[in-house]
């Protein structure tokens, strides 16, 4: 009887054991996910950014347009005031 306890105390023990080491991997993991998920959060931020904002040369090229624009305008008013 003695040796039957002894090895349902030892299948027990190993049992615990196993929980606790898949617990640890668990925990592990979860750290290493976060990491991750942070890493890919401040990439996707990161992207929008580029996509968002205008780079040096788009703000010059949208200035010349915007002035053209202007000149037309300004021009066409002139033509309509000489008429």
């Amino acid at each position: 009887m003695d040796g039957i306890m002894l090895v349902c105390g030892l299948l027990g023990a190993l049992a615990v054991i196993a929980g606790i080491a898949r617990l640890g991997a668990w925990v592990i993991d979860r750290r290493e996910e976060q990491a991750t998920k942070a890493i890919r959060d401040a990439a996707f931020v990161a992207q929008a950014r580029a996509e968002f904002l205008p780079t040096p040369s788009q703000i010059r090229h949208a200035d010349l347009e915007y002035a053209t624009a202007m000149l037309d305008q300004q021009d066409m008013s002139e033509r309509w005031s000489h008429d």
